[in-house]
C-alpha cells in the first residue's frame, strides 16, 4: 500500500500483479507532493503543544510571583479570620506547582529548540528583561518557607529551626541567580544596542525590582522566620540594604530614560500599556525593605554587638532612619501608583485596552505598595493603613481571578500557548 499523504513508501509490496504499476503511481504523487511544498515553501506543520513549548516565554513567571506575593501578604493579613492561613498555605503550594511546572518546560524548550529558544531570547528588551521573574518567583518561595513553613505549630523546634537554615541557604542562591540575572541584562542590552532603534520597554524596570524583592524578603524572614540567630540574621540585613541601593539607584537612572520616551513619543501601545505598573514596582520594594529591614537592625544589632557599627544605639538609629526613608518612597509609589491607574482606566473605558499577558504586571507592582501599607498598619496601630491595606488586597484579589479567567479564555481560543501561524492554526 502506499501512503501518498505522509510520503512513505516502506509499506509497499511487489509481490502481487499490478503491484508495480500502483507503486509507480503512488511514488509519481509522492514525488510532486513533495515538489510542490518545496516549492511553496511550506514548513511541516507543528503541533500546538510544540509550538507552545518552543515559544513558551519567561513571563509566564509572572503567575508564580502574583501568586507568591497574595500568599505572603494574606499571611500578614491585619484582619485575620478563620482559614486565612489555609488559604495563604495553598496560594504557597499552587506556587511551587506553577515554578516547577515553568521550570521543565524551559528546560524542554531549551533542550528541543535551543537556537529559536535563544533567538527569542535577545529578540526584544522585553523578553530578555522578562528573565528577571524566574529569580523574583523563586525568593517568594523562599519568603513562604521562611514565614510559613518555619512557624508552624505542628512542627518540633528542631523541625522549624531547620526549616529556618534552609530558607536563609535558598535566599542566599536566589540573591546570587537574581544579581548575575541583572548583570546579564542589562550588559546585553549595552552590548547589542538594543535600546537604539527600540522603544525603552516597561519591563526594563524588572531586574531592578528583582534586587528590591530578594532585600525585601531578606527582611521579612529576619522577622517572621523561627529561630533566626543574630549570626545569621546580620549578614542577611547588610547584604540586603546593599541589594536596596543596587536596585534603587539603578531604577533612579531608568526613570529618566522612561520618562524622556513617553514624553516624546507617547504612551507603550495598547497591548502592552498595563506593564507601565512597574514604574511602580522600584519605590513600592524599596519602602517595604527599608521599613522592614530597619525594624531587622533595630532588633539584630544589639545582640550582635560588633565593632561601632552593629551596635544596639546605632540599630535603633538605623531602624528609625531606614522608617522615615520608607514613608518618603511610599508617597513617590502613591504618585505612580495613580498616574498608571489612571492611565489604565481611561484607555478601559474608551475601549482601546487589549486582552493579553501584560495585565499580569499590575498585581505585583501594587503588592509592593501594599506591602508598605501593611508594614505601617502593625508599626503604627493605625485603622486607616489596616483599612487600606485590606482594602488594596482584596482589590489585587480580584484582578488576579480576573487574570485567571482571561488567561484560560486565550489558551483555549488559541490566542496563548500557540505560537503557530494562523494558516496552520485554521488547517
Amino acid at each position: 500500500m502506499v501512503n501518498n499523504e505522509n510520503g512513505d513508501l516502506s509499506n509497499v509490496t511487489l509481490g502481487e500483479s499490478g503491484d508495480f504499476e500502483k507503486f509507480e503511481k503512488g511514488k509519481d504523487d509522492v514525488i510532486a507532493n513533495n515538489d510542490s511544498d518545496v516549492e511553496s515553501g511550506t514548513p511541516p506543520q507543528r503541533s500546538r503543544w510544540s509550538s507552545a513549548i518552543e515559544t513558551f516565554s519567561p513571563n509566564w513567571f509572572a503567575l508564580c510571583m502574583n501568586t507568591g506575593l497574595l500568599g505572603i501578604q494574606l499571611h500578614q493579613f491585619p484582619y485575620k479570620f478563620r482559614g486565612s492561613n489555609v488559604i495563604a498555605t495553598c496560594f504557597f503550594i499552587s506556587e511551587v506547582v506553577l515554578f516547577f511546572l515553568f521550570i521543565i518546560i524551559q528546560i524542554i524548550r531549551f533542550c528541543l529548540f535551543p537556537r529559536a529558544a535563544w533567538k527569542q531570547t535577545i529578540a526584544t528588551m522585553d523578553e530578555l528583561c522578562f528573565w528577571g521573574c524566574v529569580p523574583i518567583a523563586l525568593v517568594t518561595i523562599v519568603a513562604q518557607i521562611g514565614i510559613i513553613g518555619s512557624t508552624a505549630n505542628s512542627w518540633s523546634d528542631s523541625a522549624q529551626h531547620g526549616i529556618t537554615v534552609f530558607a536563609v541557604v535558598l535566599w542566599w542562591i536566589d540573591t546570587a541567580l537574581m544579581l548575575v540575572t541583572a548583570y546579564v541584562v542589562y550588559y546585553l542590552i549595552a552590548r547589542w544596542r538594543m535600546a537604539e532603534k527600540a522603544p525603552i520597554p516597561s519591563g526594563i524596570f524588572l531586574p531592578a525590582v528583582g534586587t528590591t524583592t530578594v532585600g525585601l524578603v531578606g527582611g521579612i524572614m529576619v522577622n517572621g522566620s523561627f529561630g533566626l540567630s543574630a549570626r545569621l540574621a546580620v549578614p542577611i540585613i547588610f547584604v540586603s540594604f546593599l541589594l536596596e541601593g543596587f536596585g534603587w539607584w539603578i531604577a533612579m537612572l531608568v526613570y529618566p530614560v522612561f520618562l524622556a520616551e513617553i514624553w516624546t513619543k507617547g504612551l507603550p501601545p495598547p497591548f502592552k500599556l498595563p506593564t507601565m505598573m512597574m514604574l511602580v514596582g522600584p519605590a513600592g520594594q524599596v519602602g517595604a525593605a527599608l521599613h522592614s529591614l530597619g525594624t531587622s537592625a533595630a532588633t539584630y544589632f544589639g545582640p550582635y554587638n560588633r565593632g561601632t557599627f552593629f551596635t544596639a544605639e546605632f540599630g535603633f538609629a538605623f531602624g528609625a532612619a531606614s522608617k522615615m526613608l520608607a514613608v518618603m518612597f511610599l508617597g513617590f509609589d502613591v504618585f505612580w501608583g495613580i498616574f498608571v491607574i489612571y492611565t489604565l482606566a481611561h484607555h478601559l473605558i474608551s475601549g482601546k485596552a487589549k486582552p493579553g499577558m501584560p495585565w499580569w504586571s499590575t498585581i505585583f507592582p501594587l503588592g509592593t505598595m501594599n506591602s508598605t501599607f501593611l508594614l505601617l498598619s502593625q508599626e503604627l496601630d493605625s485603622p486607616t493603613f489596616r483599612v487600606l491595606a485590606a482594602g488594596l488586597y482584596l482589590l489585587l484579589l480580584i484582578d488576579y481571578i480576573c487574570c485567571w479567567i482571561m488567561t484560560i479564555y486565550l489558551v483555549w481560543r488559541g490566542d496563548l500557548l500557540d505560537g503557530r501561524p494562523k494558516t496552520e492554526k485554521i488547517a
